[in-house]
């Protein structure tokens, strides 16, 4: 009867051993596939982080780059013409826009007839034109009878819009 009584006790003792373990390893399951589900996430956190980073950046290149750039309005750049001509003494006597739509962007062009009595002034006004990637497409200079300079030229750029 001892022996049996150990035996069932040993048996006892046993199923609740297997029980446990079934049980926790159920848990520790359960723990792991929630570790994983939250390194997925952890990765995907890093990500967005790190894109984050780059759109930030791509983001100030652009605007570095756009400020470069006449934005939006093409007549921005008649302005900043008739502003640089005045500024280096440069008399226009005739100025003709034309603007072509691109996808993003417009492609302007001035057509401008201009005198001055300097020569330097004339060189001033187009390196001032350039700093704002303002292309000289054609320039012809003469000379008048009355020692000023005059040129034809045709500028162009590209509006951000």
């Amino acid at each position: 009867m001892k022996a049996i009584s150990r035996l069932k006790n040993v048996i006892i003792t046993l199923a609740i051993i297997v029980t446990f373990v079934i049980v926790i390893n159920k848990m520790v399951s359960g723990y792991m596939s929630q570790i994983n589900a939250l390194k997925i996430k952890m990765d995907d956190l890093e990500k967005g982080r790190l894109l984050i980073e780059r759109w930030n950046k791509a983001t100030l290149s652009y605007d570095k780059l756009a400020e470069g750039f006449f934005t939006k309005d093409p007549t921005e750049f008649k302005t900043f013409v008739d502003q640089q001509s005045k500024k280096y003494n440069i008399n226009v006597s005739s100025l003709s826009p034309t603007k072509r739509n691109e996808s993003f962007y417009i492609n302007a062009s001035l057509s401008l007839r201009a005198s001055t009595d300097n020569y330097a002034n004339l060189v001033n006004f187009i390196k001032s034109l350039e700093e704002k990637r303002v292309m000289v497409e054609r320039l012809r200079i003469w000379n008048e009878q009355n020692n000023n300079r005059s040129a034809e030229i045709l500028l162009s750029t590209i509006v951000l819009e």
